[in-house]
Formats: structure tokens, sequence, C-alpha cells
């Protein structure tokens, strides 16, 4: 009886489901259940449009790595701190884990799915920023 209220309550929006996040800790990678946040302040708002008009900026840079075949690692390795960057301050503040390092590749899906949720206040911004990290992400399946 109660996994049929459970799974009703689920359906119905009044059980959140938590997420699995990958952080960095002492180290190593390791995945934590997270709850994400659904209301954000004027500041955490203000922090996440920066971080996605920074990947904005860049966007040109990041796709000639990302098409470029000669590449470099270094060139890699850049783009990905950069994104590890915005990751960390967004998903942070997304699951409260303000001041942990957050890595981007293992929780590209966890910021697409933040982006497409919060599309209302973030507007265009997330649009462009899911089709970055979407681009990155197909491109770095396709070199490995």
């Amino acid at each position: 009886m109660k996994e049929l209220e459970l799974l009703e309550k689920k359906e119905n929006g009044e059980v959140e489901e938590k997420h699995s996040l990958t952080i960095l800790k002492d180290d190593k990678q390791v995945d934590v259940k997270v709850l994400p946040k659904k209301k954000f302040n004027a500041i955490e708002k203000s922090k996440i449009v920066t971080q996605l008009a920074v990947l904005n900026e860049i966007k040109e840079e990041l796709q000639a790595i990302i098409r470029d075949e000669e590449a470099t690692l270094s060139d890699w390795l850049m783009m990905i701190l950069i994104f590890d960057e915005i990751t960390t301050e967004v998903l942070g503040i997304a699951y409260g884990q303000k001041g942990t390092l957050i890595p981007s590749l293992p929780n590209f899906d966890l910021l697409v799915m933040f982006l497409e949720e919060n599309q209302v206040w973030l507007g265009e911004k997330a649009k462009l920023a899911i089709a970055q990290i979407n681009d990155i992400s197909e491109e770095a399946k396709n070199k490995e």
C-alpha cells in the first residue's frame, strides 16, 4: 500500500527524486545522491547566469577545438577545465554543493537537465549552453 502511495506522489510531483551527482573527494570521483534546489535567490541566479554568459562568450573558441582534428591534448584539457569551473559553480548552487569540486564530463546530463528545467528564468542563455554541452559531449564520445 505504501508503495502505491509513494508511486502516486512521485507521479504528482509531490516526492522529489534524488539525483546522482559526481563530485571529487580526496582526488577520487564519488557519486552522491542529492536533491536539486527548486528556488534560487537573486545572487544565486546572478552567479548561474554569469557562468552561462562566460560559456556563451567563449563558444567560438570551444567550437574550434571541438571541430579541429589537430587539436592537442592541452587544448582539450583547457576546454575541460573551463567546463569544470562552470559546472562546479552552476551545479554547486543547484544541488547545494558550494565549495565542492564537480567535474563536468560525468555531470553533463545533470547540467543539461538543470538548464532545461530552468529555462523560464535563464532564457536564451540556457538554450545556447545546452547546444554547446551537447556538441562537446558528442565530440568527446567520438574522440574516445
